[in-house]
């Protein structure tokens, strides 16, 4: 009996593998695609293997850091109401964007810049202290202070619903989805050979190509040629929840929009700068409303550096002191709310010497769409799109500059002999 041998074998189930199952599924007629992934585990002591979109709350915004971020979130958010529609699943709330910071400082000048760039185009208003205060009043503004608004093209996704719209969607195009692990892959042992991809329950696949978008797990399995270890850097992030009650949301918080705040911290005598991202309230699983924060201060994350510090921290759910420190921020931006309890977690965001996502080819029929830089989820949709089109079409046709998303292998260390 013949084995069925794929087009193309996605690996990874997140936001990115899903977005770029559906795009190569219907990118090219009579092209078999297979997507393999670990579906959300119930009980996180059950796996060693996680992913970034166990939540509710993803901000999106039109004009991230740079332009480049700008363009590949715009063009996912244009294309968000058609994946609902044609999916029957929402998960975008355009409950609008405000960034919040001293006028003037860095951060808020280059979000102009990045609003304002032709491609982009943004509309957005920029209020003052007083007049931010007005029209926000349950949020704190000091003097001197701005708020950039965006109400259009920015707000919150739901990443398990996204993900949910894309799965959907790439089976309906003919996309085989199977709810697995993938332990290992064996490359062709010719020019035009098949690799052969292994899983955790025993299952073995035929595929001419192979796009990983495993995330900070891309090196936790025989994924990869030895020689061929991405140089990535996987930090540990740690969120709060904070419940709101049903009163105070429905008197005050219905308008909130997602936020991101750029100030100095009021309980560091060093008088150091905090930034922190703040959703709207949202919903949990347990039927409460929560307001997430997350984000750090004037510190740089600490780092994963194996696959069992990563697996740790997803079970640990987090760090209580940066949870007291992100406490402080809420009581700082809400003074006049009341918080009720508040809930801990941990997420790991992995990052690039250039802060970019790897869209590359490895070697011949091997290709990774991995790395998303913090911003992955916002610009998922279209980081799948680019890398669906990559490994389809043998070819980089796009407009974004190529080498900005060039595979980069992580430099060996040297050990210097003692003898």
């Amino acid at each position: 009996m013949s084995r069925t041998v794929y087009d193309v074998c996605v690996v990874g189930a997140g936001v990115i593998g899903s977005a770029a199952a559906r795009h190569a599924s219907s990118l090219v007629e009579d092209k078999q695609i297979l997507l393999i992934g670990p579906s959300e585990p119930k009980d996180r002591s059950s796996t060693d293997l996680f992913a970034a979109h166990y939540d509710e709350g993803r901000l999106t915004r039109q004009a991230p850091p740079d332009a480049i971020r700008g363009l590949m979130t715009q063009r996912s958010i244009e294309r968000y109401r058609d994946i609902e529609d044609a999916s029957g699943v929402s998960f975008f709330d355009e409950c609008g964007f405000l960034q919040i910071g001293p006028d003037g400082e860095a951060s808020m000048n280059k979000s102009r810049k990045v609003a304002e760039h032709p491609q982009i185009k943004l509309k957005y208003r920029d209020f003052g202290a007083v007049e931010a205060g007005k029209k926000f009043p349950y949020i704190h503004f000091r003097a001197g202070e701005v708020g950039l608004h965006s109400e259009k093209n920015s707000g919150n996704i739901n990443p398990r619903k996204l993900l949910q719209a894309q799965l959907t969607l790439a089976e309906r195009n003919g996309c085989a989805v199977v709810d697995d692990s993938v332990v290992s892959i064996s490359p062709p042992s010719r020019d035009g050979g098949l690799y052969e991809i292994l899983t955790g329950r025993g299952h073995s696949y035929l595929a001419r190509n192979v796009l990983l978008a495993t995330g900070a797990f891309t090196c936790s399995r025989d994924l990869l040629p030895k020689n061929k270890t991405p140089d990535i850097i996987n930090l540990k992030k740690t969120v709060i929840l904070v419940e709101i009650s049903e009163e105070e949301y429905q008197a005050k918080l219905t308008t909130m929009p997602t936020m991101v705040v750029y100030r100095m911290n009021p309980n560091d005598k060093r008088d150091k700068k905090y930034w922190t991202y703040i959703m709207k309230p949202l919903r949990y699983s347990d039927g409460k409303l929560y307001i997430k924060l997350g984000g750090w201060g004037d510190r740089k994350a600490p780092e994963a550096n194996t696959s069992q510090e990563l697996s740790d921290w997803y079970r640990i759910r987090g760090d209580p002191v940066i949870a007291k420190e992100l406490m402080t921020i809420w009581r700082d931006v809400f003074p006049g709310l009341k918080p009720g309890n508040v809930v801990m977690d941990g997420c790991v965001t992995s990052h690039t010497p250039n802060d970019r996502p790897y869209i590359d080819m490895v070697q011949p029929g091997l290709g990774v769409a991995i790395a998303g830089c913090a911003t992955g989820a916002m610009c998922s949709d279209e980081l799948g799109r680019i890398a669906a089109r990559m490994i389809l079409k043998k070819s980089w046709d796009e407009d974004y500059p190529r080498d900005e998303f060039k595979y980069r292998v992580k430099p060996r260390v040297e050990v210097e002999s003692k003898l």
